[in-house]
């Protein structure tokens, strides 16, 4: 989940690409851990975000849009992309009901 903090009080950041922090879940969204990500200041990031999410195991991300390329991508590797506006802990819950 793309955020702006590091904890699941955080709120769901606007895009993944230039987002500070990923917050990782278990399946059951059991808060596992916050990753600051390393692509948030790299032109056209999206890409290596989602390698490096992909690589995490990610199955989903979470942020408020996503623009069509990084969707493109995401799908490629398998991530689900999940639109979202407000807390991340909300965002999980959410995102667990409609899988």
């Amino acid at each position: 989940m793309a955020a702006t903090g590091q904890t699941p009080a955080a709120t769901v950041d606007t895009q993944a690409a230039r987002s500070p922090f990923f917050l990782l879940f278990d399946k059951k969204g059991t808060f596992l851990q916050a990753i600051e990500n390393p692509y948030k200041d790299q032109a056209g990031g999206g890409i290596s975000v989602v390698e490096f999410l992909s690589g995490k195991g990610a199955t989903a991300l979470v942020a408020e849009a996503f623009g069509p390329r990084i969707v493109e991508v995401m799908q490629g590797k398998g991530i689900r992309p999940v639109e979202f506006k407000g807390v991340a802990a909300d965002a999980v819950r959410s995102t667990l009901q409609t899988r």
